[in-house]
């Protein structure tokens, strides 16, 4: 979890934030109290980069690029099933959804325009993707709900993935496969731009190279069957 919460007060970035720097004063107040230093957010389970704003300056500086679009993001996710397209945009208006608060989809009230190019990166046979993903929009959920939507949800997703993207073939996954590899933005003091970027962590990383395993056996047997 990013912040503190219902069910979640502790064990938050912000409260690591605040042990680190002794308190609020070394971070911007902009969004809050409960907040303080969070120019955006991720969703809970989803790994990677973000950046946090020390001053009010920074924080409206960054905030303003996020805004704008100008902010370079990439992310990398594990998806269900093999995707035939090598590279594709889903564009889909998405809200809070009517029937399930805790959800967002296209069946909503506000809908708000929000687009996902993706790009495959590696094929898992014919139970997963590896996915680049360059949102160009900011709504919440928005890469989950783009890739559910086009038959291929984020692995360990069972929100919008269900029962079946929990385990593959033997192989567990123990969170959403969801990581935010890289980003990049100006400096607030406006001379720089600077990037950022992380590997895919231990978890992620386990499980592709298990479903990997999977789909060299899996082209093995078939190349048996057919001698």
């Amino acid at each position: 979890m990013v912040h503190p919460a219902p069910g979640h007060w502790s064990g938050t970035l912000v409260n690591a934030l605040l042990h680190h720097f002794g308190g609020t004063g070394a971070l911007s107040t902009i969004a809050g109290r409960e907040r303080p230093g969070l120019v955006h957010r991720l969703d809970k389970e989803t790994s990677g980069v973000m950046v946090i704003a020390k001053t009010d300056l920074a924080h409206r500086a960054l905030a303003g690029q996020f805004k704008h679009h100008t902010i370079t993001r990439v992310y990398e996710a594990l998806a269900w099933g093999a995707m035939k397209k090598a590279e594709g945009l889903v564009e889909l208006a998405i809200g809070r959804d009517l029937k399930d608060r805790k959800k967002f989809s296209a069946c909503t009230a506000r809908p708000k325009e929000s687009a996902t190019a993706y790009q495959v990166v590696e094929r898992l046979g014919k139970l997963a993707t590896r996915v680049a993903l360059f949102p160009r929009s900011g709504r919440t959920h928005q890469i989950r709900v783009h890739l559910a939507a086009i038959g291929h949800p984020v692995l360990g997703d069972p929100t919008y993935g269900g029962r079946k993207v929990r385990e593959l073939d033997g192989v567990p996954i123990p969170r959403v496969m969801l990581h935010a590899r890289t980003l990049g933005f100006r400096h607030p003091d406006g001379a720089r731009y600077l990037e950022f970027t992380a590997p895919l962590p231990l978890d992620m990383e386990a499980v592709r190279e298990a479903l990997r395993a999977l789909a060299m056996h899996s082209a093995q047997l078939a190349i048996t069957k057919r001698a």
